[in-house]
């Protein structure tokens, strides 16, 4: 039976790779660990979500996959009832960053002891990026899935270091640029493009000049791509 999973879900899973045990947080359908069973990924997994409904509706899902022997379906609020468990790979995916960030924040330390965190938010991404570096995680890798004409970025995050020269590098997101693919070059032009509307918006250079420098980094980027 075919799993119906998303593009940025199937993402997460390449970035996720080998783990022992992952937690799934806010689990939805429960798709993204059945997915990662069915394929060998993983040995074991807990899909945890805040609400009743998308926890029965994983459960159904794992049920039909017979996996109940490898996934456990847990009610948790972010990562707070999973202080007892072991786990060494933390997924959270389709959160704004914001938000995100506020469940890291609220139990930094079950966070900390997980090998890799593999994270897709929606919405905020500089104010998630700021979160981890301010707060004792790298971001070691960042990249896109394109899903219904829309670009979604992924990270992945471990404990460590990261250094930013400056705020603008919390919006750029220069890891996203390493990988020399189609699909970054064209997310590229969209940000261009994106970040030209709102300056024109706003009046110009002089009127925005935070705006007009966030841009010209993205020009840079992209004649040194070329």
């Amino acid at each position: 039976m075919r799993i119906p999973i998303t593009e940025r879900l199937k993402t997460a899973a390449e970035m996720i790779g080998q783990a022992t045990v992952l937690c799934d947080i806010g689990c939805d359908h429960g798709y993204l660990p059945i997915y990662l069973a069915e394929k060998g990924q993983i040995q074991r997994a807990y899909a945890c979500d805040l609400r009743d409904g998308p926890l029965k509706t994983a459960a159904n899902n794992i049920t039909a996959y017979h996996l109940k022997d490898r996934i456990q379906t847990v009610k948790s609020d972010g990562l707070h009832e999973l202080s007892e468990f072991s786990f060494d790979v933390i997924s959270i995916c389709g959160m704004g960053g914001r938000l995100i960030a506020e469940i890291i924040e609220r139990d930094l330390d079950i966070a900390g002891r997980a090998k890799k965190l593999v994270l897709q938010p929606m919405s905020e991404i500089p104010v998630l990026r700021k979160f981890l570096s301010e707060n004792g995680f790298l971001i070691t890798e960042e990249r896109l899935a394109l899903e219904d004409r829309r670009f979604y970025v992924l990270m992945t995050v471990e404990k460590g270091e990261e250094i930013y020269r400056d705020e603008l590098d919390y919006v750029i997101g220069r890891r996203l640029f390493m990988h020399p693919d189609a699909l970054t070059r064209d997310y590229l032009s969209k940000e261009i493009r994106r970040f030209s509307e709102i300056l024109t918006a706003r009046g110009g250079r002089d009127k925005a000049p935070e705006i007009d420098r966030i841009l010209e980094e993205l020009k840079k980027i992209e004649e040194n791509r070329i």
